[in-house]
């Protein structure tokens, strides 16, 4: 980049711009066709077809509103069908050039690499790069310099590209691998990346961040599960500077952990986004062998549409605070709280809500009041102490855990009953079961959280109340909203 010192592997200057002697080649030839994907077209392409066409992706989420997408790099027979819910829901959108980013799993070095090749070779014919796009990021984003010797071998970003190919045949991608980093460098860079796509959008022209990562490696498989939801977890919260602690520390677990904290601080610069599972499943789910498994995540991140909230950012932290004291005061004293210090009228108005409480990204208790026949307020505050306390599924919640608990609160709307399950919004609506004496409610967030579509999510509200998967049909079904908000979300990273 002139004038700021950055290297560039040694090479002509070619319109300005210093390339790499590698970058005279004009072709990229394959790593692994053979290895991690058939090196067979038809073989290769009827593989990929079956992957997109078994793929049931989650209701509620618009192909147009997503920034970045998330897919495992694996061999095909481990992670390809994981890898199909992303692509399929990226087929319903005419993407331009797909910016693939991923982890250097071979060469160490720091910051970001390019690869400039006209074309890179896959048995389905080739994939053109666009090189104009590399070298601009090459030149504008500080850390990122050509080097295609660094592409060697590597596999996270080739196994991408049968599925580009067949789902957008027409479209470009720019390959970056990432190294080591620092916070900063990758809030930096994802800046830098932010400003080049949006120029590139206000001129029509429709690029997309996709990271390719795997999750935890080698793990036995409930201890596996444990780890990915963790992450998964972390993921939603969207915050990049606790994700970037927690996966350097190695609490979150992913291959491509740095890419997606870069994916988080790009994110950010969009506004208002939400982080949304397509798809969880490991290598004993895909494969077989559950003793040592590597997990495996399909996922985006979407602009949200405009809500309008019922509550202010003061009225939702006075509710988790009130929670909060509420379940302490019963911890320390075995008493109820008596005061709870609310003096906003909003807060008195009677509504239906449930309290979730998640230690280190998973559930530890969740109790809820339904009808809308309590002050808020009181339900929130009573609610909190029975998740704390009173969830049969836990055992009760000591005081020296508490600090590491976080916080969610859903608000619910009137129940109203559902005619016909085509009325049934995956992401909006909640839902509660009636079958005679059984009963089961299933929040709004618990299929989005899962990624499940509208019939799996029928399938475990039947299991929730006690029935077989297909207990739904014939039941009384009521849907609810739910304005959720969680203490991460509220209060980030400032003391509780």
């Amino acid at each position: 980049m002139g004038g700021s010192g950055k290297r560039l592997i040694a090479g002509p200057l070619v319109g300005g711009v210093l390339l790499s002697l590698f970058s005279l080649a004009l072709a990229k030839e394959p790593n692994v066709a053979g290895q991690f994907y058939p090196a067979r077209a038809d073989a290769l392409k009827e593989q990929v077809s079956s992957f997109l066409e078994s793929a049931r992706l989650p209701e509620g989420i618009s192909p147009d509103k997503v920034i970045v997408a998330f897919a495992p790099h694996a061999g095909y027979i481990f992670s390809g069908s994981v890898a199909g819910y992303t692509y399929k829901l990226l087929s319903r959108r005419k993407v331009d050039v797909f910016l693939i980013a991923g982890p250097s799993h071979f060469y160490p070095f720091r910051g970001i690499r390019l690869l400039d090749e006209e074309v890179y070779k896959i048995p389905l014919g080739e994939v053109r790069l666009d090189r104009e796009l590399t070298r601009l990021i090459a030149q504008k984003v500080e850390v990122a310099e050509i080097d295609n010797r660094v592409f060697n071998r590597e596999h996270c970003l080739e196994v991408q590209l049968p599925f580009v190919k067949i789902t957008r045949p027409q479209a470009k991608v720019v390959l970056l691998l990432f190294g080591e980093m620092s916070a900063d460098e990758l809030e930096r860079s994802a800046k830098e990346v932010f400003e080049l796509i949006k120029g590139l959008r206000s001129n029509g022209k429709d690029a997309l961040l996709l990271v390719s990562t795997d999750m935890s490696h080698y793990h036995p498989y409930q201890e596996a599960v444990r780890i990915d939801w963790g992450t998964i977890d972390a993921l939603r919260k969207l915050n990049f500077r606790a994700f970037f602690r927690g996966a350097r520390s190695g609490i979150y677990q992913m291959c491509g952990w740095v890419p997606t904290a870069f994916a988080l601080a790009y994110a950010r610069n969009w506004g208002d986004v939400e982080f949304r599972l397509l798809r969880y499943a490991n290598s004993g789910d895909t494969y077989g062998d559950k003793s040592r498994v590597v997990g495996y995540m399909s996922a985006v991140i979407i602009e949200k549409d405009e809500e309008v909230s019922m509550f202010t950012r003061e009225q939702k932290a006075k509710l988790l605070r009130l929670a909060r004291r509420s379940i302490e005061h019963y911890l320390r004293t075995g008493q109820r709280l008596k005061d709870l210090e609310i003096d906003d009228p909003a807060l008195y108005k009677e509504k239906g809500a449930f309290v979730t409480l998640k230690k280190h990204g998973m559930l530890r208790g969740c109790i809820g009041h339904i009808i809308a026949d309590m002050p808020l307020c009181e339900v929130v505050a009573e609610m909190a102490v029975q998740a704390a306390v009173g969830d049969p599924r836990f055992p009760a919640l000591k005081l020296e855990e508490l600090p590491e608990v976080e916080i969610e609160i859903s608000v619910l709307s009137p129940l109203k009953k559902v005619e016909s399950i085509d009325e049934i919004k995956v992401g909006k609506h909640g839902l509660l079961l009636r079958k005679g004496f059984y009963s089961g409610l299933l929040l709004p967030q618990v299929p989005v959280e899962y990624g499940w579509d509208k019939v799996t999510f029928l399938q475990h509200l039947a299991m929730k109340a006690g029935l077989p998967p297909d207990g739904w049909k014939g039941a009384e079904l009521y849907s609810f909203t739910a304005e959720v908000f969680s203490e991460s979300e509220v209060f980030g990273e400032k003391d509780r």
